[in-house]
């Protein structure tokens, strides 16, 4: 079976799942906003990397569906319904040597996150170990790589990162309850993603466990969570961070079918729940998520575990101008949204290996004093360009005071 795709035809290659192989230049950049546009609540500096476009994970909620329709919007229809559904996912051919060349071009570098819209441990990796390609090069470089995943990791992946001491791991994780686990994802068994937890943690690898999203009146009871954040602890997990689920509104159809799937009596709750909008979201109501990550923040506490939100925020007016303000400053228990602070790491000439920054505690959104240029205090959204640029402000005026 082909597909006709930028004028080109790839054929789908059916196991482990339907994909295409495509060859891709994509450049690693940084996070998609910048602080001024109120957007931005990552407090680190990180180079987004995508092996893979699409997910045969299939979470009904999954918000990297978003980027996959931009992507795919101006294509036919039939090709658009294939990839807005991960029907089909796009292998990106040798991206692990792309990502090596692009980090041998630059001097300054923040920790690598694999990845922001895929999972890095889905079918397609365990035939071409993109990720584990890619987490390779990094370690090589001594430059920090983080990864996010509802898969199992592999062993080899764990034996790369364990090498850089500032590189962790996060595993989402959304109940301890296996058959509703079912339910929102084809990820990988509950067992299997507490175990995660246990080989991270055996290692001395820094693990996050992320109940990301909640859903309202799925796995959003109290006791339940609290449940959850004392296994995961007990199992090795350092952090938590947390969401409430928001509503892409391109796949509400989508999203709507996977909770009848659930309950059919959830549809009308969440359409009296969700009377917020920001972008291309439906946000519940405001004070319902401030209720619920209030109470995460309590639980966290008496479970001795820091505590953050992931891309949370609420509408504010400032001098007439509606805005956004994040969340994590009324319930973040952490300097970092991940939980560890991880510096961002420079190379002076002659070395091959990148070395941290002194004095750096990778806070960038709430440092506002950087040691080494004040575009990385300002928290900007950050090309692979700028990277090079600011490694040539590092390289003429500090060179090795810094490190």
């Amino acid at each position: 079976m082909e597909i006709f795709l930028n004028n080109k035809i790839y054929k789908i290659i059916e196991k482990p799942y339907p994909h295409i192989l495509v060859d891709s230049k994509k450049e690693i950049h940084g996070w998609f906003y910048d602080k001024d546009s109120g957007r931005r609540e990552c407090t680190s500096e990180r180079l987004l990397i995508n092996p893979y476009n699409g997910c045969s994970f299939n979470c009904f909620f999954c918000y990297a569906r978003s980027f996959t329709i931009r992507r795919f919007e101006s294509e036919n229809e039939e090709i658009y319904e294939k990839f807005k559904n991960f029907n089909i996912v796009i292998v990106y051919k040798d991206f692990d040597k792309v990502v090596a060349k692009q980090l041998d071009s630059i001097k300054i570098a923040s920790c690598g996150y694999l990845s922001p819209i895929t999972d890095p441990f889905q079918p397609v990796n365990e035939k071409y170990k993109l990720s584990e390609g890619v987490i390779a090069e990094f370690v090589k470089r001594n430059i920090p790589i983080e990864f996010v995943t509802k898969g199992k990791i592999s062993d080899e992946s764990i034996n790369l990162i364990k090498r850089q001491e500032h590189s962790f791991g996060q595993i989402s994780i959304l109940t301890l309850n296996d058959e509703l686990r079912k339910k929102f994802t084809n990820g990988a068994s509950t067992e299997i993603l507490l175990k995660n937890f246990e080989r991270l943690a055996d290692n001395n690898i820094y693990a996050v466990a992320r109940i990301d999203p909640i859903l309202p009146y799925i796995n959003d009871g109290m006791q339940d969570l609290r449940n959850l954040i004392k296994e995961v602890k007990e199992r090795g997990a350092k952090h938590i961070i947390a969401s409430c689920v928001d509503i892409l509104k391109p796949i509400e159809d989508k999203f709507y079918g996977g909770l009848a799937g659930i309950d059919k009596n959830l549809i009308e709750k969440y359409k009296a729940l969700y009377t917020e909008s920001i972008g291309y979201y439906s946000n519940a109501n405001i004070n319902e998520r401030k209720k619920l990550f209030e109470n995460l923040k309590q639980i966290c506490n008496a479970e001795k575990i820091s505590f953050s939100l992931c891309m949370e925020f609420e509408k504010i007016n400032i001098k007439g101008r509606e805005t956004l303000s994040g969340l994590n400053c009324l319930y973040s228990t952490s300097l970092n949204c991940e939980g560890m602070n991880v510096p961002v790491y420079v190379k002076s000439a002659g070395n091959r290996k990148f070395q941290q920054l002194n004095n750096c505690e990778g806070n960038c959104l709430t440092c506002g004093n950087c040691l080494l240029t004040h575009e990385l205090a300002q928290a900007k959204a950050l090309r692979l360009a700028d990277y090079k640029r600011l490694g040539k402000i590092f390289e003429n005026k500090f060179q090795n005071k810094l490190i």
